[in-house]
């Protein structure tokens, strides 16, 4: 697999909990790679939108089903295909885990696709009125 980034130059600063949204930014890493196949690309993208800042984490995993887009940060809730996931580890946690932890950040968490694209895992946290982000290209 190969990882694209998009980080925008002039891109505000957040403001948030850099070791949570480090969690929040892993565990949708891990995910992608466990659920894309080899060879395709997972691209991350950091934009700003009004007052937030949006990050996107995009797989090539087959595209989810609309009530699988909410059941996916039910706890313990592992998809519609869970027989076939077992194979996967995980308990069906970090969804859950990440949503609240971007939750507690005053940041949303959702999930978007596009037919035959995969799956767009995004969430927004506050963006700082007054710095410029220069250690978020590091964290991505």
């Amino acid at each position: 697999q190969h990882l694209k980034v998009e980080v925008p130059a002039g891109l505000p600063a957040m403001q948030a909990d850099r070791d949570r949204f480090e969690q929040v930014l892993v565990n949708l890493l891990s995910n992608a790679n466990k659920f894309s196949p080899g060879g395709s690309i997972i691209t991350v993208r950091a934009k700003h939108d009004r007052k937030r800042i949006v990050i996107e984490v995009e797989d090539n995993a087959t595209q989810l089903s609309d009530v699988e887009k909410i059941r996916l940060f039910e706890p313990y809730y592992r998809g519609e295909d869970a027989d076939k996931r077992q194979r996967l580890p995980g308990l069906g946690l970090g969804l859950a885990i990440s949503k609240k932890l971007v939750q507690m950040q005053n940041g949303e968490m959702w999930i978007d696709t596009r037919e035959g694209k995969g799956n767009t895992f995004c969430f927004s946290v506050p963006a700082s009125q007054t710095e410029k982000a220069e250690g978020l290209a590091k964290v991505i």
